[in-house]
């Protein structure tokens, strides 16, 4: 092959030269784009806040670049957390304020939000921080207080600890002001642990109440915490659901069995209409027999409930009539 002429090479070598010269520049500048926008501060720690705050905060959009950078907007994780004058032409060298604002809302303990700045070269974020209590001078761990479900003949302890937020802050007392929740606490590990415990004989149902505590500060002397359980009977009716058949006219009788009672007096059986009988008791519980007339053409259904002798539902069962044809 015949070497090429000294123009031809001469042109080729300049090719070459511009395409490596251009990935060199290119990639350079790729990465100078990224470093363009400057975000101060890139961490916004808000502090200890209390419940139902709007707090506003200032952060520096800085284009440390050669070349303008269009802001095109703000992302945040939550519609409580709003960012103001974050749109717009930012010019190299130029420096810009937008206002964050943040609300706690009904939010309690550490709480992080995310903010994302979209530009034409890319994406930059800012962390925001802050502890939300509902209290000004105590943290309580956990918040709400939550008790499981458990049958009403168990007993159930549940501790939970006040932190003072101020030094030599102390708990005087805490009550429930029921019989059957009990509290105990005691000053640990810097702050005062509480033990609350539902005793037997708790109300059935899904409950909401509150612990009175009482400090030794003077512009919070009270706090009022609240707690949710949920106490089960551990009673039931077998079969369920109840299905009686009987012509027009005619009685319909089923029988079933009460099951899980535990309690020393006889169970106290209601019946919406019609007739029930309870038994006497068995190893495999309170026998009850149920009679209902059928008096129309069109099924029917009613509700069997079993109750204690102070009128707390313990059990119900749906019992449905179905004439015949």
């Amino acid at each position: 092959m015949a070497p090429l002429p000294p123009v031809k090479r001469l042109q080729d070598f300049l090719r070459v030269g511009r395409a490596v010269a251009w990935l060199l520049v290119g990639n350079w500048a790729g990465v100078s784009l990224q470093a363009e926008i400057l975000l101060d501060p890139q961490v916004l720690d808000l502090g200890r806040q209390p419940r139902g705050a709007t707090l506003e905060r200032t952060v520096e959009v800085r284009n440390t670049g050669t070349q303008s950078v269009v802001l095109q907007g703000w992302e945040t994780d939550c519609n409580c957390t709003r960012v103001e004058d974050g749109v717009g032409v930012l010019g190299a060298g130029e420096t810009r304020q937008v206002r964050v604002q943040f609300q706690t809302r009904e939010a309690n303990g550490p709480l992080e939000r995310h903010l994302v700045l979209r530009t034409d070269r890319g994406e930059h974020r800012i962390r925001l921080h802050t502890v939300v209590s509902p209290y000004v001078a105590w943290m309580v761990s956990p918040s709400p207080l939550v008790l499981a479900a458990s049958p009403r003949q168990e007993e159930q302890t549940v501790p939970f600890q006040l932190t003072p937020l101020r030094e030599g802050a102390r708990v005087l007392q805490v009550e429930s002001g029921l019989p059957w929740l009990d509290c105990q606490w005691e000053e640990r590990n810097g702050g005062t642990e509480v033990r609350v415990t539902r005793r037997v004989g708790a109300p059935v149902g899904r409950l909401q109440l509150s612990l009175r505590v009482t400090t030794d500060q003077a512009d919070e002397p009270h706090l009022d915490l609240p707690v949710y359980l949920s106490v089960t009977s551990g009673v039931s009716f077998h079969p369920a659901p109840v299905v009686l058949t009987a012509t027009v006219g005619a009685v319909a009788e089923a029988t079933l069995v009460l099951r899980g009672w535990g309690d020393s007096a006889p169970p106290v059986l209601q019946l919406d209409e019609g007739e029930v009988v309870r038994g006497e008791k068995t190893d495999a519980g309170w026998p009850v027999t149920i009679r209902r007339t059928a008096a129309g053409e069109k099924a029917r259904s009613q509700r069997l409930i079993c109750t204690d002798h102070a009128g707390a539902v313990m059990a119900e069962v749906a019992v449905i009539l179905r004439p015949k044809k």
